[in-house]
This record gives structure tokens, sequence and C-alpha cells, in this order.
């Protein structure tokens, strides 16, 4: 049996790992920082307790101390690793106390191990946004990186993966190039080492995206006598790592989308289309099918042949179809949501699935039609109108504005699926961004031949797009106008009427002081109203034709471009199809004198045309043809037109031979 003193003297003292670290002797730093370093991996209460305490303080002097032990400062930064991967709320914290300037500064040690562990911190810190990178666009700091580069694979990795984290705009990516970079990241491509060549890899993907200077700087690139773009496309096959093979397609991807490869390039048609196409399939992981369909998307959507080419390659309709099947999908009562780090696996496939799609139809009728016969794809792009999660509601409207191209869709399967009261819905109340592409749509659900256009009509869709023309996002303002002047096109002259007096002529006049494509659809709108019927026509001039004669005239003495120029006289040939149009023409010296202008000049055959036709609207035989007649006989145009019956074009040979012609009618 034990004694009592034998007891005490069995006990041992164990010291919190934090007295330790704060302590002031020396001994005890190196054991609790490792009691510690166990006490925080896995564990994120943890993280976020010591986090409140004065830690990180202690790290920091540790780091930047020259005295410090090289073993106290890895573990140091081991620590501060685990703590930023503790959430973005501690990263957060980390680079608010000026974390990522210490570990930076510790980078110029010469212990390997210490620069893989700041390495790794500096990595997770620059997932973060708020996290600083001007030290990117110094050359000192950029240099020590290259240098880097030439030490252990586990270096290597993590120097590319915090350059990929700095490529966020051209700035970062055109002083990479600028220094270097790209002929020291080339010989990682080749490695035997998988996560070096994938992290490498993953590099040039961010470096070229978006960036057209650096693609072409890519491609120069030599390595062994052969480019790297050559050398990567080369390497690629089915027996390869899937993660390797994506990673290669969205290289080639960018490179093409950069221009610095074509669309018939054997690279993109063969290698890269057929990868992303194979990672859409059931068989992969959702997050390889999320990132395939995406770059796929992304790799065709401007070019139709190369959306004919994936559209008839392993039925990839069908394979997009199903990942609508996903348990997550809002729609899917019955189905529990699974989720991944914060992520609902069904909501990143289903906007994936819908960006995919609409990149597929942005072109072609026939692949469009495909696409609604393919199982319950429409059912699910209409449902995404009214998603709860902003990215796939913003997806399934593109996809929406992609079909919506479509002269035969519009008439059936829209009507169908009703089609006009979500998208109503959700532009009420809608971010720029998706109200961009909703207005979009509902520009082209407004064109003539559409059965939306009257429904829309009567939900007040032109309330809609005059406030689109108010805002100040130039490419909302230019979609208010653009539907507007499609609604005015044959419309009603109730309908013209309405848009008149929402809109008004004050802010109308307003809008041919914006850009040039503002401008342009305002001058449609206004040419639309002054269409059709000539009482409709005098109707609108009677009442808005002061306001109108001097905001084509304001268009004509500007120095805008002869295509502004001819809308602005066309405005003024549909005026001059009426009494009251033709009125307000004839007492405007400043505008005949123009129309002489522009008809004297052969260098513009639009522009002379559009003004022959507006002179031949004038000079028609009617009640008060003989004074109009006799005043521009008086001021030269009957001369002119004699001169001009010289040219060579064909259509304005006609238009003078014709105005002549009521000249010498009377």
């Amino acid at each position: 049996m034990e004694t009592e003193m034998e007891v005490e003297e069995s006990l041992t003292v164990v010291i919190h790992p934090l007295d330790g670290i704060m302590s002031n002797d020396d001994s005890q730093w190196l054991g609790s920082l490792r009691r510690l370093r166990d006490d925080i991996i896995g564990n994120k209460r943890n993280k976020k307790n010591y986090l409140k305490t004065r830690l990180l303080f202690r790290l920091h002097e540790f780091l930047a101390s020259s005295d410090t032990d090289e073993d106290i400062k890895i573990i140091s930064a081991v620590i501060m690793t685990s703590l930023a991967l503790g959430g973005q709320e501690n990263a957060q914290i980390l680079i608010e106390n000026g974390s990522f300037e210490i570990v930076v500064k510790a980078l110029s040690s010469d212990n390997v191990l210490l620069i893989e562990n700041c390495l790794r911190c500096l990595k997770y810190l620059l997932k973060h946004p708020s996290c600083p990178k001007k030290c990117f666009l110094e050359e000192a700091f950029v240099q020590k990186l290259i240098d880097l580069l030439y030490n252990s694979n586990t270096i290597k990795e993590c120097v590319t993966d915090i350059m990929s984290s700095c490529c966020s705009n051209e700035e970062y990516q055109d002083f990479l190039c600028k220094m270097g970079v790209v002929e020291n990241v080339c010989p990682l491509i080749t490695s035997p080492v998988r996560r070096v060549q994938l992290s490498s890899l993953k590099f040039l993907v961010s470096l070229v995206s978006n960036n057209e200077r650096a693609a072409m700087k890519v491609n120069e690139t030599m390595y062994g006598n052969e480019s790297i773009t050559s050398i990567i496309g080369r390497s690629m096959s089915r027996g390869e790592e899937v993660e390797l093979q994506t990673v290669k397609a969205k290289f080639l991807t960018n490179m093409y989308r950069c221009k610095s490869l074509e669309a018939n390039n054997p690279l993109i048609v063969k290698k890269a289309l057929t990868t992303l196409v194979r990672m859409c399939q059931s068989d992969k992981t959702w997050e390889q099918r999320v990132e395939g369909a995406e770059t796929l998307a992304h790799l065709i959507e401007v070019d139709t042949e190369l959306q004919k080419t994936a559209a008839i390659c392993e039925n990839v309709l069908q394979s997009l179809s199903q990942y609508f099947k996903y348990p997550g999908s809002w729609i899917d009562k019955d189905l529990m949501p699974k989720e991944k780090d914060g992520i609902i696996v069904g909501n990143e496939l289903r906007q994936a699935a819908f960006k995919a799609f609409a990149s597929l139809g942005a072109n072609d009728e026939e692949i469009r039609k495909k696409i609604i016969e393919t199982e319950t794809v429409m059912r699910h792009i209409v449902q995404g109108l009214s998603d709860p999660v902003a990215k796939v509601q913003l997806a399934a409207v593109r996809c929406m504005l992609s079909l919506s191209r479509s002269v035969q869709l519009q008439r059936t399967t829209f009507q169908d699926y009703s089609v006009c009261q979500p998208l109503m819905k959700l532009i009420k109340n809608a971010s720029d961004e998706l109200m961009t592409v909703a207005s979009s749509t509902l520009c082209n659900l407004l064109l003539e031949f559409s059965p939306s256009k009257e429904p829309l009509i009567n939900q007040g869709v032109v309330d809609v797009l005059v406030d689109l023309s108010k805002r100040d996002e130039c490419s909302l303002r230019l979609n208010g106008v653009w539907g507007l002047m499609n609604i005015a096109f044959k419309a009603e002259q109730s309908t013209k009427k309405l848009i008149i007096s929402t809109l008004g002529t004050e802010h109308l006049n307003k809008l041919l002081l914006d850009s040039s494509e503002v401008i342009m659809k305002t001058l449609g709108l206004i040419r639309n109203l002054l269409s059709n019927q000539p009482q409709h026509i005098d109707e609108i001039m009677h009442q808005h034709g002061k306001d109108i004669s001097e905001a084509v005239l304001m268009i004509i003495k500007s120095d805008r471009g002869s295509e502004v120029k001819e809308q602005a006289v066309c405005i003024l040939g549909n005026a001059a199809d009426s009494e009251t149009g033709k009125n307000f023409i004839m007492t405007n010296d400043d505008i005949l004198n123009s129309l002489k202008t522009y008809m004297s000049n052969d260098i513009d055959i639009n522009l002379q045309t559009a003004t022959v036709i507006c002179l031949g609207n004038l000079v028609q035989t009617d009640d008060g043809a003989k004074g109009r007649q006799e005043k521009l006989r008086n001021m030269g145009f009957e001369e002119l037109l004699k001169k001009m019956l010289a040219t060579d074009h064909q259509q304005l040979y006609e238009k003078v031979k014709s105005t002549l012609s009521q000249f010498q009618s009377l």
C-alpha cells in the first residue's frame, strides 16, 4: 500500500499547452507546441477557441525572430496552417492579424521543411477573398517563388498552387508572364510526380483564363523542341487518370477561347471536346460531372460546329438529363439533399446541366429540338426559373435564353409550359446579372412572331422595360429599349401610345445621348413607333412631332457614324409618310440641308438610299405636294437627283428614278 508521500511523488505537473507556449522558459515551447498541434488538428472548435487567445501573436513572434529554433518555427507554421484550414472565419482572423505577411517573410529561410510548411499556410490563406496579393506584383517576391520551383516536389506543388491563386485578373497574369514563370513551370507538366504535374497544369489553366496575351505566351513557349500546348494535347488519353484528363481539357479550352487554337484544331475536336463529353457520363463522380459540363459549355459556347459535334457525341444530351435525377433537386421533395462541405450536390449538378444545354442550343434549331425532346429537360428548365438557389436560377434563365431563339419552340413548347409568368415574376426582384439574362430572354419573347408577346404586354412588360431603360447599368438600359423596340414593331396604335406615355419623350431624348448600342435601339424604337398606317403616324407626330424632330436633328448634327445617322434619316422617311410629319420636316431648314448633304455623300450608299426614300415621301403627289416640290426644287434637290442617276448601285438608282418621276408629275 502506497504511503501519502509516495503518491505525491508519483504525480507530474501537466502544463496547459498555451501556458507553455506563453512561458519565458524556452524549454517548454517545443513540447507545448506539439501538444497544441495535436489538440487542434481536425477539431474546429478548439481552433476557434485558441484564436480567441494570444496564441497567434506568439506564433508570429516565433516565426519572425531570428533567435527562434528552426523546429519551433516549423511547428508554428504547421499550427498556423491548421488554423487556416478551420474555415473562412479563421482564415479571415489570420489575415487581419498579419499572418500572411509574417509567413511570406519566413520564406527567406534556407530550411526546406520550414519553407514547405510556410508555403502550405500561404496556399490556404490565399483561398480567402480578402487575402492580400500585391506581393505578386513585386519582382523580388515572384523571383523568390520561381527560385523555389527547383526544390522539393512539395515545394513545387505549393508554389504552383499559390501562383494559381493569384491569377485572378490580367494584371497578375501578365506580370507572371513577364517574370518568366511560364518557362520555369513548363518542365513540371511532364513531371513523373502526379501531384506536381497536376498542380502545374492547373496553374497554366488559371494563367490563360480570359487572357489572350498570356495564352499567346504559353503557345509560343517551347520545351524540348515542342510547344507546351502540343505536349499537353499529345499526352491526353482515355487511359489517363480522370482528373489529369479534365485539367488538360480545361487548358485546351481556355487556349481556344483566347484564340490561340482554332475551333477545328484536332486538339479541340478530338481531344478536349470528347474528353469533356465523357466527363458528363454517370460513371464519373459528381465533381467530375459538374466540371465536365461547365467546361464543355465554355468550350462550345460560341461555335456552331462544335455545338453540332458535341450534340452527337456519346449521347451527351441523355447524360446531361441524368443530372436532374440526383438527390437534392428542390422539386424532388421525397429525396433528401446530399451535402458535401456545405454544398448541395444536386444544385451543382443542375446548374452545370443548364449551362451545358444553353451552349448546346445556342445556334442550331435541330439541337434545340433534341434538347426539348430529351426526357423531363423542359420541365426542369421552367421549374429552374423559380429555383430558390441563385446560381441554379441564373443557369436556368441562360438556358431559356438559348432556347428562346427558336421560332418553333416559342410557338409550341413555350406555350405548353407557360414561361411568361415565371420570367415576369423573377425579373421584378432579380440581381443585375440575372436581370440582364432574363431581360434578354424577354426581348426574344417580344418578337413579332412570338405568341408570348400579347400575354407579356397584358402582364405589364412595358412598365418593366421602361424601368430597365432607366437603370445605371448599360446592359440593362440596352435590353429595356430593345424590348420596347420589339413590342413597337407592327404594334397596335394603343400599344404604341402606351410605350410613349410610359417612357416619355424627355427620357426618349435622354437615351439618344447614351452608348452607341442604346442609341441605335432607341432610334429603332422611334422608327417602329412611326410605322404602319399614315393616320397612326400622323397622330403621333401631331402630339410629339416637335420632340421627335429635335431628337432626330440632334443625331443628324452629331459626330455619330453614318450607320447611326442612317437610322435617323429612316425615322424622317417614316414621318414623311404622314401629313404632319411632312410639315415638320419641310419647315425645318436644318433638317433639309442635312438631307441635301447626305445625298451628295456617295461614300455611304445606305445613307444616300435612306435619304432618297425620305425625299420620295416628301414629294408624294397630294394636296400639298406642289408647294413642297417647289421648295425642294429651289434648294437643288431635283438637280442632285439627276446627277445621282449615274450611280452603279441598282437599288439606289431605282429609288432616284422613282423620286424624280414624282417631281416631274406636277
